[in-house]
């Protein structure tokens, strides 16, 4: 097939698997060089027969399944994974499933949507892993999964309204026709069914930041996301939210691997994979940590929490985590599709597992990293719920969340919840309390002729290791 031939099947099929152009257009650049050059049409191939059929390989789902509730929680904070009636998700095409099983170019451009790790219902959790699968054990009818393949407005997808190519300034138009179907969906009770909403976005963005900082700065991706989630947080009861932190879109250097990839990384996502200079990657590395921040230390104010039946939870295990290796060091590629660019089935199942613990970590406790060979959480007679801002033992609700979870049975892994009014209280009183003790320790040694050595001025706060700040309490 020459590459004019498959321009046509990309206009053709652009409805069916949900390809944006405007928003797709060096991707489309990238798949017609590759389709018209045998070198790089073969090595494409041999790449999809590596990594198409490719599975995670987890244990069988190790946690203990409890009767089905007779009565449904008021409260976000109370909600258990039996609890969950709905599913569904907003994105790019990491979650609308671009190229998951894809063995050839056209391929390439189906969407996937019933295998993408936040919200695909396709088998069960046996044959593979995502959210939904998970919470089906849980409970079996559950709604508004995506499934098979197709596009954005194919009844296959369902509540997955995620776009290929889409960015943050889509996420605001993507929330409303959520709600839209979440209020029209067959079978659905918008007013009390549980929903689990999961939002993941800013690749693209990060992908383009370089050719138009304006347009794709920290503050933009900011108004956008909150957008959304302002809506949802409008319009949606008995919702818990998931905001997937954005990865480091630099590990695509990783992937910097043969003809294909390179390709495909210099037309689709140059910035971060072939930054100018020391500078400009340092500069990409700031703005994708802000991305993350903004967003963070907004939620941490307690935005979202207006309403019992209502949160937004943050989910970093994406922050610090890598491309998996092999044994040699070299990068396992059957986490990715042939294009090298998104995941394969095996990485959208390590997507799902990462997201599914992330969920029962406590808020300022999740880890920041999805490492191979991570079992599975299961939740605990303890701690039967989804961790948010207020059930789960948070230490403090100011300041930035992404610390690396404590060591398990350590005295500090549930504390006792508190209201951020209290912990200020303890600070202030506390830190008068050492105050007013030097300064009598200081007159009664200044009595005696004693000198007393200056101490050194107490930091109240220092840089976290994202680059912001965190009061320390």
């Amino acid at each position: 097939m020459e590459w004019t031939t498959l321009v046509v099947v990309f206009c053709m099929l652009g409805s069916q698997f949900s390809v944006t152009l405007q928003d797709f257009v060096e991707y489309e650049k990238a798949l017609q060089l590759i389709q018209s050059n045998k070198t790089l049409r073969d090595e494409f191939v041999a790449r999809a027969r590596q990594s198409a059929n490719v599975k995670l390989g987890l244990p069988r789902f190790p946690c203990e399944i409890p009767p089905a509730p007779s009565v449904k929680p008021t409260s976000v904070h109370q909600l258990t994974p039996s609890d969950i009636n709905v599913v569904a998700a907003l994105g790019d095409s990491l979650t609308a499933g671009t190229g998951i099983k894809a063995l050839t170019i056209v391929g390439d451009l189906i969407t996937w949507r019933g295998l993408t790790w936040s919200i695909g219902g396709d088998q069960s959790i046996d044959n593979l892993v995502t959210l939904t699968n998970i919470l089906k054990l849980y409970n079996p009818n559950l709604k508004c999964y995506s499934k098979g393949t197709g596009g954005v407005n194919n009844a296959n997808a369902n509540c997955n309204v995620a776009v290929p190519g889409h960015k943050a300034r889509h996420m605001p138009a993507q929330a409303t026709d959520l709600i839209s179907r979440l209020k029209n969906e067959e079978g659905m009770d918008f007013e009390n069914d549980w929903k689990v909403i999961t939002l993941f976005i800013g690749g693209n963005d990060l992908c383009a930041y370089c050719k138009d900082k304006k347009s794709y700065s920290a503050e933009s991706y900011f108004n956008n996301v909150t957008e959304a989630l302002n809506r949802l947080h409008a319009a949606v009861p008995r919702a818990l939210v998931n905001v997937v932190e954005i990865l480091e879109m630099s590990i695509l250097q990783d992937l910097n691997v043969g003809l294909v990839c390179n390709l495909v990384h210099q037309l689709a996502c140059k910035c971060p994979s072939f930054p100018a200079n020391a500078e400009a990657a340092a500069e990409m590395t700031e703005v994708t940590n802000k991305y993350r921040t903004m967003i963070r230390d907004y939620v941490a104010q307690g935005v979202y929490d207006t309403r019992d039946d209502f949160a937004v939870v943050m989910q970093p295990f994406l922050v610090d985590t890598k491309p998996p290796v092999k044994e040699n060091g070299k990068p396992d590629f059957s986490y990715f599709a042939a294009d090298c660019f998104h995941f394969s089935q095996k990485g959208q199942e390590a997507m799902a597992e990462a997201l599914w613990n992330s969920m029962l970590e406590p808020v300022g406790q999740k880890r920041t990293e999805w490492q191979l060979g991570e079992p599975f959480e299961c939740p605990s007679a303890e701690q039967p719920y989804f961790c948010t801002n207020k059930n789960c033992g948070l230490k403090s609700k100011v300041g930035t969340f992404g610390s690396q979870k404590s060591n398990p049975g350590s005295s500090d892994d549930n504390p006792s919840p508190a209201s951020s009014s209290s912990y200020v209280a303890v600070v202030v009183v506390s830190v008068f309390g050492v105050c007013l003790i030097a300064l009598l320790a200081g007159a009664v040694m200044y009595l005696r002729g004693r000198r007393v050595p200056r101490p050194e001025k107490n930091r109240l706060v220092q840089p976290d290791r994202f680059g912001a700040y965190s009061a320390i309490m």
